[in-house]
């Protein structure tokens, strides 16, 4: 089968594969976190100076719109903490720093499984039409290594301008001079590129296994 080169955008319309599991990803926050939405507000901390707080106690009855709560949670499940700060760098690293899931608990905890499956599914998808490796898109790598690649970059492709986005998106002030925001450069390394690329990969490759019958890849294969 020919590699289909016609669409210009790298990756060509794999990227979707990308871009749908950042969306479902976030999605899946912004279910479980609007549904137990007191919850979690009274379960997640940030420590400021050897004080403990709670969202609520920050926040009060308002301050972070439900939506970008989601959002700070979905990059707190790539490990991407959220910034509490009178004022927040270019990058985000100055402040207070806490993981909410993390801080929050319980059946929250679960958010850190959805992100790398979705990815970990990108990466399946991407591949999934590719009898042989000679049929993926992108011609680099061996055999061996080229299922994990396209799954890698193309499921790059198509979450990193969104993890960027939501970097810059999800924040809000709290008064009082608190702006609480996801880490930016934690945004674009971690959630941008690393995970997309660990993840999606390791879908590809998995892919690449299942096409060979989950034999072990010979010397050539690797």
């Amino acid at each position: 089968m020919e590699r289909d080169t016609s669409v210009r955008y790298p990756g060509g319309t794999g990227v979707l594969w990308g871009v749908a599991a950042y969306l479902l990803g976030f999605g899946a926050n912004y279910v479980l976190v609007s549904s137990r939405l007191s919850a979690f507000r009274s379960r997640a901390t940030v420590t400021v100076e050897d004080t403990t707080y709670t969202v609520t106690e920050l926040a009060g009855s308002g301050g972070v719109p439900t939506w970008k709560l989601a959002g700070l949670s979905f990059y707190n499940t790539h490990f991407v903490e959220a910034v509490f700060s009178g004022f927040v760098g270019v990058f985000g690293q100055a402040g207070w720093k806490s993981n909410l899931v993390s801080s929050a608990g319980g059946v929250f905890q679960l958010l850190f499984a959805i992100t790398p499956l979705l990815l970990v599914g990108s990466g399946v998808a991407i591949t999934r039409t590719a009898a042989e490796s000679t049929d993926l898109r992108f011609a680099f790598g061996t055999s061996g290594s080229r299922f994990f690649l396209n799954g890698a970059v193309i499921t790059l492709f198509g979450y990193l301008p969104l993890a960027v986005a939501g970097g810059l998106l999800f924040s809000a002030d709290l008064g009082e001079n608190v702006v609480v925001r996801a880490d930016l450069l934690k945004s674009i390394v971690i959630a941008g590129v690393v995970y997309p690329f660990l993840f999606g990969g390791l879908g590809g490759y998995l892919r690449s296994r299942a096409s060979r019958g989950g034999g072990v890849p010979n010397a050539s294969e690797v």
